[in-house]
C-alpha cells in the first residue's frame, strides 16, 4: 500500500512538472523584453540639420518612458551617442536632428526605453547637404547641377552660355570702354581668361540680365524678392 501511494505521488509531481513547463512555453515574450519599433525616413535634410523619428509596435515589458533618434558618423549608433527626446509611450515620434557638419554620413536609429532596457530601430544614413533637384541645361549644351534650399530650387554653378534661350548670340569681346558705353547684352570671362569660365562662368551685364532671356529654359535670373526667401530661410542678412 506504501509503494502505491510513493507511485500516485511521484505520477502528480510529474504532471505537476509537465504543466508548469507547459506554462513556461506559453510565457508571452513581451514580459521579459525590451520595446521594438521602425525608423523612420529622414526627410528635410540641410547641411545642419534633418528630421526623422519612428515607431513603436511593442512597448515591451513596460511602459516606454523614453524615445527619440540617435546619430552618429558610424554604423548603428546607441543612446550614448548623440540623441534626442521625444517624450514617451508608443506609436509614431516626430523628431529632430540638429548640429550636423556638412557633407558628413551620418547614421540614425530610433530608440525606445523601458524597464527591460533600450529598443532600436533599422539603421538609415544620410549625407547632411542640401538635396540635388535635378540638372538643367543651358543652348550652349552646358550642364549645370543644382541644389534645393528651403522652398527654392537654386543651380550650383555659374552660367556659362553665349547665346540666349531664343539661340541669338550675347555679343562679347568689348574693350573696357566700349564695355562701360554700351547699352545692349554682353558678357565677358573674368581677367579675359578663358581658365576661369570653368570657375567664374561668363560676366553679364545687366543688360544681357534684364532681356529675360539668359536663363536656361523654364529658369530665370531670381527676384529680390526671391533672394530674400534664400536669405531668411539661410537665417537673415546679419548671417
Amino acid at each position: 500500500m506504501k509503494t502505491n501511494i510513493q507511485h500516485f505521488q511521484f505520477i502528480i509531481l510529474s504532471i505537476v512538472l509537465i504543466l508548469a513547463g507547459c506554462c513556461s512555453k506559453d510565457k508571452d515574450p513581451k514580459l521579459s523584453s525590451v520595446p521594438v519599433l521602425t525608423t523612420a525616413d529622414i526627410i528635410d535634410i540641410t547641411t545642419t540639420t534633418a528630421g526623422s523619428g519612428g515607431n513603436i509596435t511593442s512597448i515591451g515589458v513596460a511602459e516606454v518612458t523614453k524615445r527619440g533618434v540617435c546619430w552618429s558618423t558610424t554604423a548603428n549608433p546607441t543612446i550614448a551617442n548623440s540623441k534626442t527626446t521625444d517624450g514617451a509611450g508608443s506609436g509614431t515620434f516626430v523628431s529632430s536632428i540638429t548640429g550636423l557638419i556638412n557633407g558628413t554620413t551620418y547614421h540614425v536609429r530610433a530608440y525606445a526605453t523601458n524597464s527591460a532596457g533600450t529598443g532600436y530601430g533599422n539603421d538609415l544614413s544620410f549625407i547632411a547637404t542640401y538635396p540635388n533637384c535635378g540638372t538643367v541645361t543651358d543652348i550652349d549644351g552646358n550642364v549645370y547641377n543644382t541644389v534645393t534650399i528651403g522652398t527654392q530650387c537654386w543651380m550650383l554653378e555659374n552660367l556659362k552660355t553665349t547665346r540666349y534661350k531664343d539661340g541669338s548670340a550675347i555679343p562679347t569681346g568689348l574693350s573696357d570702354s566700349a564695355w562701360q558705353a554700351t547699352s545692349i547684352g554682353a558678357y565677358a570671362i573674368y581677367d579675359n581668361n578663358a581658365a576661369n569660365n570653368t570657375t567664374y562662368g561668363k560676366l553679364y551685364n545687366w543688360y544681357a540680365v534684364n532681356t529675360g532671356k539668359l536663363a536656361p529654359a523654364g529658369w530665370h535670373v531670381p527676384t529680390d524678392a526671391e533672394w530674400t526667401i534664400l536669405t531668411t530661410y539661410l537665417g537673415g542678412e546679419s548671417i
